[in-house]
Formats: structure tokens, C-alpha cells, sequence
């Protein structure tokens, strides 16, 4: 299809997704120790949170958290983490452009082959 490139709202559904599937996850009953539903708000807030990596939480999550709620916090956690690194990624390559990775990645192939035996300065 002509003119369709990629999406540019990528990133912020996929946050999204994550967030909402989180969000469910974490109300179910399975989720709590105490084996009740977790408020939808409490949910979403936790996820939120968890996923943007603030520690922002509603309730102890030794105390109130299962395996199944903990591991679910530790996975958005992880991915936080990740996304941070990927703006990080982003960023340096949108300011300082793509010229040094280039020539990095140039320079990492080409090396091996240059022969430094010829080179020799005789200092002295």
C-alpha cells in the first residue's frame, strides 16, 4: 500500500497492551494471598507503575501479593527497564545520528583485515 509506513503509535499501544494484560492479571483472585479480587484502580495503578519502574504501590506486595502477583510485577519491571534502555538507544541515535554506530560497526568488520606488521615506526 502506498503511503503506509509504520506506525508511529507502535510504542504507546504496545505500552498500553501490557499495561491492560497486566492490569488483568493482577486482579485476578490467584494474584492475592488472601485469594480476593484486587480493585481494578489498585490493578491499574500497580501495573502502571510498576511497568514505568517509580516503586509507586498501592498495597505491600510481600504481604498482600502471591507468587502469581509478584512474578507479574517482576516481568513489568523488567520490561520498564528495558524500555528505558531502548529510549536511551533512541535518543543517542536520533541526536548524534547513526554516523559513529556506522562506523563502528565498519571498523569491527574491517580491522581483523588490515595488516599492522607492515606499519612498523622504528623509533629511536
Amino acid at each position: 500500500m502506498p503511503g503506509r509506513g509504520p506506525n508511529k503509535f507502535l510504542a504507546l499501544w504496545s505500552i498500553a497492551f501490557v499495561i491492560l494484560l497486566s492490569t488483568v492479571l493482577l486482579t485476578l483472585p490467584s494474584a492475592s494471598q488472601q485469594k480476593q479480587v484486587t480493585a481494578f484502580t489498585a490493578a491499574l495503578f500497580t501495573a502502571t507503575f510498576a511497568s514505568c519502574v517509580t516503586g509507586f504501590i498501592v498495597q505491600v506486595m510481600r504481604g498482600y501479593s502471591s507468587l502469581l502477583g509478584q512474578l507479574v510485577i517482576l516481568v513489568l519491571i523488567k520490561i520498564g527497564g528495558l524500555g528505558i534502555r531502548l529510549i536511551t538507544i533512541l535518543m543517542y541515535v536520533g541526536c548524534i545520528g547513526l554516523l559513529p554506530l556506522i562506523y563502528a560497526l565498519f571498523m569491527r568488520k574491517i580491522q581483523p583485515k588490515l595488516n599492522y606488521a607492515e606499519d612498523k615506526i622504528a623509533i629511536g
